[in-house]
């Protein structure tokens, strides 16, 4: 019988490389109530803190909506699909159509936005990037708090 090196003795089971945790929906989506909260408390600081506050909750609550759909997806996967969101988001505020949906159903506003602000893209890629990292660091303290969904 010719040597195969990925052949394993009989009984063994395969090695899996570590899977990224499937996060509990419940729990994306009580966080997700509680930075909408945050959200909406940080739009009454005024000037560039309160605009960044949001900007960096905008982020973070659109990483746990996409952990939502796809829970098991790793961190940096989620983000860069969140990030991509709000980025095309942003952009799609210089078209004008945020604006005129805004006019149609006000509440969409919170949503899409209505007025591009460049800044608002480094907000962005720091609430993103603060989401992976508590994100990652949440799967490794609490290991029993992931596999449940």
């Amino acid at each position: 019988m010719p040597w195969n090196p990925v052949a394993r003795p009989p009984g063994s089971t395969p090695s899996i490389p570590d899977a990224p945790p499937r996060r509990p929906r419940g729990t994306l989506l009580a966080l997700a109530g509680i930075v909408v909260v945050a959200g909406i408390l940080v739009r009454s600081i005024p000037g560039v803190l309160g605009d960044a506050g949001g900007g960096i909750l905008y982020a973070g609550l659109l990483f746990l909506v996409v952990a939502v759909l796809v829970p098991a997806a790793a961190a940096v996967r989620i983000g860069a699909i969140s990030l991509g969101i709000c980025v095309a988001l942003e952009f799609l505020q210089l078209t004008g159509v945020p604006t005129v949906a805004a006019g149609l159903v006000p509440p969409i506003r919170y949503v899409l936005g209505t007025t591009f602000v460049a800044s608002d893209l480094l907000a962005y890629l720091g609430g993103t990037i603060l989401a992976v990292v508590t994100d990652r660091v949440a799967s490794r303290s609490l290991p029993a708090a992931h596999g449940h969904g």
